[in-house]
């Protein structure tokens, strides 16, 4: 707008769509030959009469008799998820170095997916009863930043400013369908669940050059959380056709935390740099982990996973040592030690009721630590125009306590991978741009007592390398070209699903 004033705004909007296959079964005679999969009976609607079902699929796998049938390869597709996305940012410069910052977006989420009735036995991957999950959300973030010299020309800069974020899940409900793949052939609601959460922050932070090349950080923020929301529900939660009612209204409630940090930067040297800081962290529930239940089935066993309305925020204190240096020109290397305490880690808490229910409840029940150890080299090769970039994670965590699930104690947290490294070549000649890059990620464990070691079967969180690639030409001075490919290698690996092997993607882009 002006020398110093800069906007700067846009939208985005995406749309996915999966559409709905068949099952691959792996299952063959000792001939080599398929062995076919059989539809469940459509007058089978007890688990009285599974044992007639079964048996007319029975296998034998090394003396143990399995139960096969069609019900068991049921999918949750096809699904959407639809995201648009505003966006707006505001910077001025009043001069004397104090400067200003305003950050705005507004996202929309809306997520379809349907799931069938398996546990009636009378639905195929054609039809049959079922439910569709419609789950609409907004989420609105706005901050806003002010940083100024106070008392101490050029050696003390303060910064003070103040954040919004509210999330609404609108409605998320549960449609009964008398066709699982037909989203128009809706009978009743099955459930209805609405929230909504807001966090309202102040910080300020000091900014203090101690000596040239000595550095404290000083800050703390305020976040002031609240929440309010309702469940109307009417779920099956037994093959025999017993409900559970229920209207709930939860009243806003709110908490509120001081979280204050405290950093150190040393520059010994040109080129070297080490730090050390430490702070406290605050993450609510989501408004799905709030009010959200679900409800799977797997063969003629339930599972309801319920809400936590009264969930409360998780907490981490976290300390960091670090450093990083340039030893001769073209080489930085940087590496850091980390140690996160974690209190009210939200968790499931599984409970079998029966042979063919279980409930799942959320609730603050588990204290975790992770440390861990992050390093970098970035390195110029012989051109200037050729860099290599390595990275190295290592996640040691731990369950310190959990009330929920005391053998979980001492085992690895889930959905961690414990180590994490990358290596990449990065290219950039005159028009041209790109750069390959292979990633390897460890196995990570769903179960909280960590028995999911097993990888390479569905359902499993596999460790994988992958190779990626890219390339971009500026073709003009508003026209850019782009080709990349993801797996390259076309490797097979599964995070629960089996992920996508090699895959191509091409892209121009205008810009006035």
């Amino acid at each position: 707008m002006t020398d110093s004033t800069e906007i700067d705004g846009g939208m985005s909007w995406s749309r996915s769509e999966t559409s709905a296959g068949t099952f691959n079964s792996y299952l063959t005679n000792a001939g080599g030959s398929p062995i076919a999969i059989a539809n469940g009976n459509p007058t089978v609607n007890s688990v009285a009469s599974v044992a007639g079902l079964a048996q007319s699929n029975n296998l034998n796998l090394n003396g143990q008799r399995l139960n096969v049938y069609e019900q068991q390869f049921l999918h949750f597709l096809p699904s959407v998820e639809d995201i648009r996305r505003y966006f707006a940012h505001l910077k001025h410069d009043f001069g004397h170095d104090v400067k200003l910052n305003v950050d705005f977006q507004y996202m929309d989420h809306e997520t379809y997916s349907p799931s069938p009735n398996s546990a009636a036995f009378d639905d195929t991957l054609s039809g049959g009863r079922g439910q569709l999950t419609v789950t609409p959300s907004q989420r609105i973030d706005g901050n806003v930043a002010l940083r100024f010299p106070f008392l101490w020309d050029q050696r003390n800069f303060v910064t003070v400013g103040f954040g919004a974020n509210h999330n609404n899940l609108e409605g998320q409900k549960r449609l009964a369908l008398s066709n699982w793949q037909d989203w128009s052939s809706v009978t009743n609601t099955v459930y209805d669940g609405k929230g909504e959460s807001s966090i309202y922050s102040a910080f300020i932070q000091d900014e203090i050059w101690l000596r040239k090349n000595l550095i404290a950080h000083l800050g703390v923020r305020y976040d002031d959380w609240s929440t309010s929301g309702s469940i109307v529900q009417k779920a099956t939660v037994t093959s025999t056709g017993t409900t559970t009612n229920l209207t709930q209204t939860y009243s806003e409630r709110s908490v509120s935390q001081f979280n204050p940090k405290f950093s150190l930067t040393w520059l010994p040297a040109d080129g070297y740099k080490l730090f050390a800081s430490t702070g406290w962290a605050f993450r609510p529930p989501t408004n799905s982990d709030l009010y959200s239940t679900s409800q799977t089935a797997s063969g003629s066993v339930f599972t309801l996973t319920q809400a936590g309305p009264n969930l409360k925020p998780e907490t981490m204190y976290s300390w960091e040592v670090g450093g990083e240096a340039t030893p001769i020109e073209g080489t930085t290397i940087a590496a850091s030690y980390f140690h996160h305490y974690i209190s009210d880690l939200i968790y499931r808490k599984d409970t079998t009721l029966s042979a063919t229910n279980r409930l799942q409840e959320r609730q603050n029940a588990g204290e975790a630590e992770v440390e861990g150890v992050e390093a970098k080299l970035r390195q110029k090769l012989y051109w200037d125009w050729l860099h290599f970039t390595g990275t190295y994670t290592l996640n040691d965590s731990i369950i310190t306590k959990n009330e929920a699930n005391p053998l979980s104690v001492g085992k690895q947290m889930v959905l961690l991978p414990e180590t994490m490294f990358s290596g990449g070549l990065d290219v950039k000649y005159e028009q041209w741009s790109g750069g390959i890059i292979g990633r390897y990620v460890s196995q990570q464990y769903t179960n909280d007592q960590n028995l999911d070691q097993r990888a390479g079967v569905p359902g499993s969180y596999d460790p994988y390398f992958l190779v990626d690639t890219r390339i971009a030409y500026q073709a003009t001075k508003n026209i850019d070209l782009s080709f990349s490919v993801n797996n390259l290698l076309d490797r097979e690996y599964s995070s629960f699903y089996q992920q996508a092997g090699r895959t191509v993607y091409g892209e121009v882009s205008y810009s006035f």
